[in-house]
């Protein structure tokens, strides 16, 4: 029940009056569309975000629809007043979480030891400061992975995290610590994409070994899991070893194989109990795949 439609801007910010503009003109989109399409429509629009950092931007939008009732809202009518002192390194600290969602522990890894060395200089009197900015961004990138990933959230696994940054007297070994700990999360992410993925394409392997006489197709089958297809072929590849028609086709050539051996079902009968519906081009696939046709290949194992 969503669009999402993303708008390239060369700006940072948006003024107050492309603001209201982009207001209008979205409830000009809605005037149009309710007179074309028999539906409601209502629109909410984020703020200015990077490209990396798009996500961000469709968060605000859909909270923006969840706090108004209006046919359109922009995140910034409804957010609260928030700032950042001006020396805050805040793409810094939203690049560190972008990089550990992604599981890549290197970029994180890069963005972690920026945000440190800017700490280091911002307190250099006061080590305290550096330990509670440091369990905060540990704590809190934890729950991100726990939140986007699943799992069980279980704060007694963290009860010594206090503990052990406290007894930390140099700066050097709480960095140490902080990039443990983001190499450590960043693993799970990692882990947990990999065991999802590989799910997925173990629950289309299945489906197409039970349904391979069906009219199957990329489409039907990565929609079954949730998957865009183009990414599902990818993933398919990389799990199966070969792509998702060539996969389909040995399974249906193996159980033609199976069929063959029954006399009493002839070849145009074996073609539409293997998914085919053009007997000559089944016949191609099959000798294809095994150096003859359904015939010779039906011939030779009666022998």
């Amino acid at each position: 029940s969503r669009v999402v439609v993303v708008v390239p801007c060369d700006q940072a910010k948006m003024e107050y009056e492309e603001r209201v503009k982009e207001i209008e003109n979205a409830r000009d989109l809605i005037r149009v569309l309710e007179s074309r399409i028999e539906a409601r429509f209502r629109i909410g629009i984020g703020k200015i975000h990077s490209i990396n950092n798009m996500s961000a931007s469709y968060q605000e939008a859909y909270e923006a629809l969840l706090r108004s009732k209006n046919h359109v809202t922009h995140f910034e009518d409804t957010s609260v007043e928030h700032s950042f002192a001006d020396d805050y390194p805040r793409e810094t600290e939203d690049a560190y979480y972008q990089m550990v969602r992604k599981g890549d522990s290197s970029a994180a890894a890069i963005q972690a030891n920026r945000f440190f060395d800017w700490m280091e200089t911002q307190y250099q009197g006061d080590i305290n400061e550096i330990r509670l900015k440091i369990l905060e961004l540990v704590m809190t990138v934890e729950r991100k992975a726990f939140e986007e990933n699943g799992g069980k959230y279980d704060m007694s696994q963290r009860k010594g995290y206090l503990t052990a940054i406290m007894e930390m007297s140099e700066k050097e070994a709480i960095r140490t610590w902080f990039l443990e700990k983001t190499e450590a999360v960043c693993e799970v992410v990692r882990q947990s994409k990999s065991a999802e993925h590989e799910t997925a394409v173990a629950k289309v392997r299945k489906y197409m070994e039970e349904h391979y006489a069906d009219n199957l197709s990329l489409e039907e089958v990565s929609r079954l899991v949730n998957i865009s297809p183009y990414y599902f072929s990818k993933l398919f590849k990389d799990e199966a070893g070969t792509n998702f028609i060539d996969y389909l086709t040995s399974i249906r050539v193996a159980k033609a194989k199976e069929f063959l051996k029954d006399p009493a079902l002839n070849i145009k009968e074996v073609c539409v109990k293997c998914g085919y519906k053009d007997q000559n081009y089944f016949s191609r696939i099959f000798k294809k795949q095994e150096n003859e046709t359904p015939s010779e290949y039906r011939e030779r194992i009666s022998r």
